[in-house]
C-alpha cells in the first residue's frame, strides 16, 4: 500500500490526494507564471535641479510652461534698485502732474531728454537727491527715459530732435586704435580710478 505523509493510503485516499497533488501543481504553475512576467521598468530619475552656484542645468524633460517662458523677455535681467528708485521718481511726478499723463498729453523729446541730462549731471557733480522731491538724481533720469520710450511705443512723442549729425561717426573713430586687449596704460588709468575711489570712502572693499 502506498504511503503519503507517513501514512497508508486507500484507493479513496490516493485519488483525494492526487487531486490536492493537482491544486498544488496549478499553484506552482500561477506561480512561475508570475515569475515569467518581466519586473517593470524603473521610474524615470529626478529632473536635474540647476546649480545656484553655475548656470542652470538641463531639466529632461523640460517643463511645456518653461520652453515658452524662456522665449519671453526676461524682466529678471533689470536690476531692482534702479526700478525702485525710478518708481520713487515716478510717484513724485505723479503727485504733481497725474499719472501717466503722458499718454494722454503728447510729450516734447527734448524736454524729457534735457531733464534727464540736468538730473545725470548734477548727480555727477556730486549731488545725490534732487532738492525738490528727495528722490535720486538717478532714479529722476531714470524716469525721464522711461517715459520717452513709453511715449514713444504709444505714438505720444513729440519727436523734436534735430536732423542727425556727426555724433556716431565721431564716437565710432575715436575708439578706433585702440588695443582689443587692455594694453598698460589702461590698466593704470583703471587703477588709478579704484584707488581714487577708495581713497575718497566711495568704494567698500571686503575686511
Amino acid at each position: 500500500m502506498s504511503k503519503m505523509f507517513g501514512r497508508p493510503l486507500a484507493m479513496a485516499d490516493r485519488e483525494e490526494d492526487a487531486e490536492v497533488m493537482k491544486g498544488v501543481f496549478k499553484s506552482r504553475d500561477i506561480e512561475d507564471a508570475f515569475r515569467s512576467i518581466p519586473p517593470a521598468p524603473p521610474a524615470p530619475p529626478a529632473p536635474l535641479q540647476p546649480d545656484p552656484l553655475g548656470p542652470p542645468a538641463p531639466l529632461e524633460p523640460i517643463n511645456p510652461k518653461d520652453s515658452l517662458g524662456l522665449a519671453k523677455v526676461s524682466l529678471s535681467k533689470v536690476p531692482v534698485a534702479g526700478l525702485i528708485h525710478e518708481a520713487l521718481a515716478m510717484r513724485d511726478g505723479a503727485v504733481k502732474y497725474g499719472p501717466h499723463n503722458w499718454r494722454e498729453y503728447p510729450v516734447i523729446a527734448t524736454v524729457y531728454y534735457d531733464a534727464c541730462l540736468r538730473h545725470m549731471m548734477a548727480w555727477f557733480d556730486g549731488e545725490e537727491e534732487a532738492p525738490d522731491s528727495g528722490v535720486h538724481h538717478l532714479g529722476h533720469a531714470k524716469a525721464c527715459l522711461g517715459i520717452l520710450l513709453d511715449a514713444m511705443e504709444n505714438g505720444k512723442l513729440g519727436d523734436d530732435r534735430p536732423l542727425p549729425g556727426a555724433a556716431a561717426r565721431l564716437f565710432a573713430e575715436n575708439v578706433q586704435g585702440l588695443s582689443p586687449e587692455p594694453n598698460d596704460a589702461l590698466r593704470a588709468a583703471a587703477a588709478e580710478l579704484y584707488q581714487r575711489a577708495l581713497d575718497n570712502g566711495s568704494l567698500e572693499t571686503e575686511a
